[in-house]
């Protein structure tokens, strides 16, 4: 945990926050499985905020891991954005490029 607030407390938080796209629950958990650094359900309902509330359509991410706060902001951000996104490490690279793929069938 984050040890800023007790666990109890960001448990209770975690909780209250339902992602509604399934695909992004399977990499959360593919994540949590294979000890994958990703944002936390609380970062992520701010970026969700965030890109939302300023309109934004032009993102630049540093270091995709699986893609997950790639395909987040994409979200947020609607059809029309464009994120540019960098990762070093090619397994990773390779994950994030096929759940990508996998996303963008299940939008088309």
């Amino acid at each position: 945990m984050s040890k800023i607030v007790h666990d109890y407390v960001e448990d209770y938080i975690r909780g209250l926050i339902v992602e509604r796209n399934e695909f992004l629950n399977e990499l959360r958990l593919y994540a949590e499985e294979n000890n994958v650094p990703i944002v936390h359900k609380e970062v992520a309902q701010f970026l969700k905020v965030l890109i939302k509330a300023n309109n934004i359509k032009r993102i630049l991410e540093v270091g995709t891991a699986i893609g997950y706060s790639a395909l987040l902001m994409a979200d947020a951000a609607g059809c029309d954005c464009e994120i540019v996104t960098i990762e070093r490490d090619e397994k990773m690279y390779s994950i994030a490029l096929d759940n990508i793929k996998k996303q963008m069938l299940r939008i088309i």
